[in-house]
């Protein structure tokens, strides 16, 4: 069960105005508005969750934020136990050092957690009290998934979203109904690519087998939808359906097509990536030559 949730916007108090820059910029007295850094205001709410033992996620946008706000949020706890129960997680991590910080904040041992969009989705950890949110993720779909990650155990739960200096951030903390109010973006896919179908075809039978037109009609069923009304007409799946039997993700029994016995297929279809093949890219330097 999930809880009731909060969305607060925080947006970074302004510093005093600054006579030199006006000067250099050209700017009428007052027209130089500049904020407090964004990265110190979520680091200083991050160490106030972790002292109080708020189980906390901080969403950054890249590799380098999430390592500068963990270290900015450690400056400013002095219980050194503490500084350790705060860590990052990003892409760049193996798999068993994910796993790990997965673990330690599900038991309580991690207390805070900055992350980028690596821990977004795909990752179920419960009992979470709070989310940080470093920026405007780019998408109210984005910013809905990481504030989904607290108050999955029936706790209220509050999302903090720290505006930073761009125009649109500062539209939605002077206008919290833009970004309430605003619709989840529409997605944008292509179900006939040929990857995607033959994932998508191996889950679909794994629920109930998909029906294959009668050879001896197979010519008209071509052009003809009445197959699999909602897979469309056998021309657009078939290619699709052929490579999934051949790489033994489908198996053809008489007239229909069955997922093979074992894990539901929608267990290895990715939510990150379309092809699960990894490119190792491997930088080696040669030695400057003597002389």
């Amino acid at each position: 069960a999930r809880g009731p949730r909060s969305l607060a916007l925080w947006n970074p108090p302004p510093l005093a105005p600054s006579g030199v820059l006006e000067w250099h910029e050209g700017l009428p007295p007052g027209g130089a508005a500049r904020r407090h850094s964004a990265v110190g205001e979520a680091a200083r709410l991050l160490a106030a969750c972790a002292a109080h033992g708020i189980r906390t996620l901080a969403f950054v946008r890249t590799r380098a934020l999430a390592e500068l706000l963990l270290e900015r949020a450690r400056d400013l706890i002095d219980d050194p136990p503490l500084k350790k129960r705060i860590a990052s997680y990003r892409a760049g991590y193996r798999a068993d050092e994910r796993r790990e910080i997965e673990r330690a904040l599900a038991s309580g041992e991690l207390v805070c957690v900055v992350a980028t969009n690596a821990l977004e989705l795909g990752v179920d950890i419960g009992h979470l009290d709070a989310t940080i949110h470093l920026g405007y993720p780019g998408s109210v779909a984005s910013l809905r998934q990481q504030m989904g990650r607290a108050g999955r155990s029936g706790r209220p739960s509050v999302a903090l979203l720290i505006a930073q200096d761009s125009p649109l951030e500062q539209h939605f903390v002077a206008r919290p109904a833009a970004l309430i109010d605003r619709p989840l973006e529409h997605a944008a896919i292509a179900p006939r690519n040929p990857t995607l179908l033959r994932q998508h075809l191996a889950a679909a039978a794994h629920e109930q087998p998909l029906r294959l037109p009668p050879p001896a009609t197979a010519a008209a069923a071509a052009q003809s939808p009445e197959a699999e009304p909602e897979l469309g007409a056998w021309r657009e799946w078939s290619g699709a359906a052929q490579a999934a039997v051949r790489a033994r993700e489908l198996e053809l029994r008489g007239e229909t097509l069955h997922a093979p016995a074992g894990a539901a297929a929608a267990a290895k279809i990715s939510l990150r990536d379309i092809d699960r093949k990894v490119v190792r890219v491997v930088v080696r330097s040669r030695p400057a030559a003597a002389g």
